[in-house]
């Protein structure tokens, strides 16, 4: 192959993780690769006679201890703790000053990592655990969010992964049904409160606990970095975290993080088309005071897709103002094209779904408000799947009509009062596009028209009522 026999140890662990993330989501164990493998080496066999020879054992498919790490570290700043990888995979607390060195933290499984700290009579193991969720920030604190809940049994004894929204699909697993369903949305709280994320700053926690009368249970962290992993454990009222900061290093395919669902579990897949893509375009159409408003975009449903197709959005508001918003940044032009102002790339989205950043639509655009300080009500629709998101800042309001089950924003009504005093109305639809093949001229990326100055001013959520009361771009 023209390397060492050491790379190519490591192309084949790489190749092992991949491939067992791709069985687990298909409901298949970790005891099914070998199977495949051995399967796969028999349909591709010269023979009838060599196929009937191929067998793979757990001994064959043993990279070694020296091609797991590098296979596992992927730069020389890569700093990773072994032994941390497998407290957190445990759900316990323990200092790295009492870590058995003679156990192989990164070649085991889950369950040998728990039996093995079961067993460490200086560990003391969280009994009675009812949730423990993770999240994982492969980006930054702030970014986008991957989140995996387990369920615990009768003290401990037991547990599950119930829920696993990664950068490609949002699972649930039935455990009674013994069935994975993979949903179009992500998780939301059943009394609608508004989700916490354990690296929320102390402004954004203390809002949300105003608005919402609700004492605030969340154990919160400072740490930040890309790689960043956090794990909240609840035992009765009291949540636990446990922090590791990884730079340059994919949880997402270890071990740790992708929980292997039992074999044979049925796999059911609820989602629309244009969720089974992972992206789609969508249109926007309505009026604000009598102008009307057209526009489309593009909309990445999960993280992974957000790579290969990016998000935007183009406004046209009569044939005064164009507003756009994409990876090259976010412009207000006026009818001769100019760039007016000039924003960070993402600006106009505030508000707006994105579900590529790992929290339900709901959830992004309450807490869109609450970084604006922006008081909300939230409401269920009685008979329907939607519910409505009501924003108020003085004489204004926007609501919002939420597809709970699709995960998007549907509607948002505009009542606002002017800077002159003047009420002003109006309503923006958006609608979503389940085939993609044949589209025409109106989903061509945005591009910048000119050369405004950027503006140092975060508008947020603020835009949209800005937009209603047309002092946006002024």
């Amino acid at each position: 192959m023209g390397c060492s026999e050491l790379s190519v140890r490591v192309l084949f662990c790489r190749a092992k993780k991949a491939m067992s993330r791709q069985l687990s989501r298909r409901g298949f164990g970790k005891g099914a690769l070998l199977t495949i493998l051995a399967l796969f080496g028999k349909m591709t066999a010269p023979s009838e006679a060599a196929a009937a020879n191929i067998s793979v054992t757990a001994a064959t498919a043993n990279v070694g201890l020296a091609a797991s790490l590098v296979g596992t570290v992927v730069s020389k700043e890569t700093v990773i703790t072994l032994a941390t990888a497998g407290l957190l995979a445990a759900g316990v607390m323990m200092s790295p000053a009492y870590v058995d060195k003679a156990f192989t933290w990164v070649e085991k499984s889950v369950v040998e990592v728990k039996e093995k700290l079961a067993a460490d009579s200086r560990v003391t193991a969280v009994g009675g655990l009812s949730d423990e969720c993770w999240y994982y920030y492969p980006s930054r604190a702030g970014g986008p969010v991957m989140t995996r809940l387990v369920k615990y049994g009768s003290q401990g004894r037991y547990s599950y992964c119930q829920r696993l929204e990664d950068d490609e699909a949002n699972y649930f697993f039935d455990r009674v049904e013994n069935a994975i369903y993979i949903n179009n949305y992500r998780m939301w709280r059943k009394d609608l409160a508004v989700r916490r994320l354990p690296t929320d700053g102390s402004d954004l926690r203390e809002f949300l606990s105003t608005v919402e009368g609700q004492e605030d249970e969340m154990t919160y962290v400072s740490s930040g970095g890309s790689g960043l992993l956090v794990i909240t454990r609840e035992n009765g009222s009291e949540a636990i975290s446990l922090v590791e900061v990884i730079h340059q290093y994919n949880v997402l395919d270890e071990e740790y993080f992708r929980y292997d669902w039992p074999g044979g579990v049925e796999v059911v897949d609820n989602r629309d088309a244009m969720h089974k893509r992972g992206w789609t375009y969508f249109r926007v159409t309505g009026r604000i005071e009598g102008e009307e408003v057209r526009g489309a975009g593009r909309m990445p449903f999960v993280y992974a897709a957000s790579k290969r197709h990016t998000p935007w959005l183009r406004l046209q508001v009569a044939e005064r103002l164009e507003i756009a918003d994409s990876v090259g940044g976010a412009y207000i032009h006026d009818v001769d094209g100019r760039a007016v102002k000039s924003y960070p790339a993402g600006s106009f989205f505030k508000g707006l779904t994105r579900p590529w950043m790992g929290l339900h639509t709901i959830d992004r655009v309450r807490r869109d408000a609450a970084e604006q300080r922006i008081w909300f009500e939230t409401r269920r629709r009685r008979g329907s799947s939607e519910a409505e998101v009501i924003l108020t800042k003085e004489q204004s309001r926007l609501i919002y009509t939420i597809d709970m089950e699709n995960d998007v924003v549907k509607g948002i009504t505009f009542s606002v009062r002017d800077n002159q005093g003047r009420d002003a109305e109006g309503e923006l639809l958006f609608s979503y596009l389940e085939e993609v093949e044949v589209v025409g001229d109106e989903f061509v990326e945005p591009r910048k028209k000119g050369y405004g100055k950027p503006q140092q001013e975060e508008m947020g959520v603020l835009w949209l009522m800005r937009l209603a009361e047309s002092s946006l771009g002024r």
